[in-house]
């Protein structure tokens, strides 16, 4: 570089040619020297890269271990008999995919509530977040489901005895997977409303548009109406309305997250929030015969079960709010 710059200065007129090769020198120069820092920040964090490496190989060979002496292999099928098999083993590495998963999924609902869209879109954003992040968790399980489904085309909706047994059975197996995974759908869901609270900014002495739009997002088929949303177009069931604990309704989560955000977002007594879920259904269902019914049976209006469902995620968000 030395030998250029006193070419250079010797030169009586103006050399483009020998100038050019003196820049070409120095942007030879300039890209060394980025990949020498390179090289040293790699350098630096690369003992980071490889620190769990003995720990994860030790979790493969114990799967391995596990899937080859569990009997679990069908082989007219093609399939593992996951109930036959000890998942313990895969417990670590479940938990390090859902932490990875977990940090982009806080990323997604920063940039979400961080954005100028309205507090209505926010919240369907949120929702397809947390639904995409609890595919992630369980994409096998999901897929298999969703095939299952397919196979059986329009027979999956069948009322014939034979084919409820098929579907129940399948309805078991993924419920099997989803306890496997361990997720507690419960803190998920919570996770999800304090969320959506958050993007849906409450205020004192709310106006009776403030009710109108929270019926909009609550209604069938709107954001929070959980048991019948589609995942997606081509994994046409809700993620929401499975069996997640072995015990869960398919109206569990929906109801649940109803009562949760409702109390938070609306800010009044339980007993109105469950009655107006109970006018929705009797909107929903034209039958007040039915309605009268479940007046009389204690369940506001609502089906059976649901008004506890409701009941649950008040009492809940209450929990919350008093733990604050």
């Amino acid at each position: 570089m030395g030998a250029i710059q006193e070419l250079i200065s010797k030169e009586e007129k103006w050399n483009p040619r020998l100038e050019r090769r003196y820049e070409n020198a120095m942007m030879a120069v300039q890209k060394l020297e980025e990949r020498i820092q390179k090289l040293h920040a790699f350098n630096a964090s690369s003992a980071s890269i490889f620190s769990e490496y003995e720990s994860c190989l030790a979790q493969l060979n114990t799967g391995i271990s596990a899937i080859a002496n569990s009997g679990a292999w069908n082989a007219s099928s093609g399939t593992f008999d996951i109930e036959k098999m000890d998942m313990r083993w895969a417990n670590p590495i479940n938990e390090r995919w859902e932490n990875r998963n977990q940090l982009s999924l806080d990323k997604q609902i920063t940039a979400i509530l961080n954005s100028s869209d309205s507090d209505a879109v926010k919240t369907a954003k949120i929702v397809k977040a947390y639904e995409d992040y609890l595919y992630k968790l369980n994409k096998n399980a999901f897929d298999e489901y969703n095939n299952a489904r397919k196979k059986y085309g329009d027979d999956w909706f069948s009322i014939d005895p034979k084919m409820k047994d098929i579907i129940d059975d399948i309805e078991q197996r993924l419920s099997n997977y989803l306890i496997q995974s361990g997720i507690d759908i419960k803190a998920i869901v919570r996770d999800m409303g304090n969320d959506i609270l958050k993007a849906n900014r409450t205020k004192d002495g709310m106006s009776p548009l403030d009710y109108l739009y929270f019926a909009s997002i609550v209604d069938t088929g709107a954001p929070l109406d959980l048991k019948t949303r589609a995942y997606s177009e081509d994994y046409d069931f809700s993620i929401w309305a499975r069996n997640w604990t072995g015990d869960m309704s398919g109206d569990y989560l929906g109801n649940y997250l109803f009562g949760y955000f409702g109390q938070g977002f609306l800010l009044f007594d339980g007993s109105l929030l469950k009655l107006s879920a109970g006018a929705a259904q009797a909107w929903s269902d034209k039958d007040i015969a039915k309605w009268l019914k479940n007046m009389n049976e204690g369940n506001f209006g609502d089906n059976p079960n649901d008004a506890q469902y409701i009941e649950d995620g008040i009492k809940d968000y209450k929990n919350r709010k008093g733990n604050k």
